[in-house]
C-alpha cells in the first residue's frame, strides 16, 4: 500500500513540477511578447520621428530658399544692373549704393535676431544651444553658422560678412573642430544642421 502511495505522490509531484515549469515558461513567453510589442511600438515611434525630422529638414530648406530669394532678390538685381550698366557710371554707382544699403540692412542687428529666431524655431533651437554651449564664441562666428544653417554658399557668406574665401574656410574649419571636439550633449544636432 505504501508503494502505490509513493508512486501517486511522485506522480502528483511530477505533475505539479511540470505545471510549475509550464507556468514559468508561459509567464516568460508573455513577458517576451510584451517586450517585443513594446520594442515594435518604439521602433514605429522612432521611424515616425525620423520621418518628421526629415520632413522638417526639407521644410527648412524650402523656407531657406524662399528666404534667400526674398532677401537677396534686390541685391542680385543691383549687382546685375551694376554689371550691365558699365557704360553709365552714375547709374551704375546708384545701383552699387543700393547694393551697399541692402547688405547693411541684411546685416543689421534686427535682421540677425529675426534670422536667428527663424532658424531656432525650425531646428530644435540649434543656435540657442550653441550660444549656451559656447558662450565665449564671437558674434561673427554665430552669424557665419546661421548662414551655413540657412544653406548659403561660401561666396554669398563672404559677400555678406566681408571675409575672403580663405579666411572663411579657415574659420569654418576651426569652428567645426571646436564644436565637434567639445563634450556637448548637442553634438548630434550640430552635425545634423551645421556640419
Amino acid at each position: 500500500m505504501t508503494l502505490p502511495l509513493i508512486l501517486l505522490a511522485l506522480f502528483v509531484s511530477s505533475c505539479a513540477f511540470i505545471a510549475a515549469i509550464t507556468l514559468v515558461y508561459q509567464i516568460r513567453d508573455k513577458r517576451q511578447g510584451a517586450l517585443l510589442l513594446q520594442l515594435n511600438r518604439l521602433n514605429e515611434t522612432l521611424e515616425e520621428e525620423l520621418k518628421q525630422q526629415n520632413e522638417s529638414i526639407l521644410q527648412l530648406r524650402k523656407d531657406c530658399r524662399l528666404l534667400y530669394r526674398e532677401q537677396f532678390s534686390e541685391i542680385k538685381y543691383c549687382l546685375e544692373q551694376a554689371i550691365v550698366l558699365k557704360d553709365t557710371e552714375s547709374t551704375r554707382q546708384r545701383y552699387l549704393q543700393r547694393l551697399e544699403q541692402q547688405l547693411a540692412f541684411f546685416s543689421s542687428q534686427e535682421r540677425k535676431d529675426e534670422r536667428e529666431t527663424f532658424i531656432n524655431q525650425r531646428t530644435g533651437g540649434v543656435l540657442a544651444l550653441l550660444r549656451k554651449d559656447f558662450p565665449t564664441m564671437r558674434e561673427t562666428d554665430f552669424q557665419i553658422l546661421a548662414y551655413i544653417v540657412l544653406g548659403f554658399d561660401a561666396a554669398l557668406i563672404c559677400m555678406i560678412t566681408g571675409l575672403t574665401a580663405s579666411n572663411y574656410y579657415t574659420r569654418k574649419s576651426r569652428l567645426k573642430e571646436k564644436i565637434l571636439g567639445s563634450n556637448s550633449p548637442n553634438i548630434g544636432l550640430y552635425e545634423q544642421w551645421i556640419f
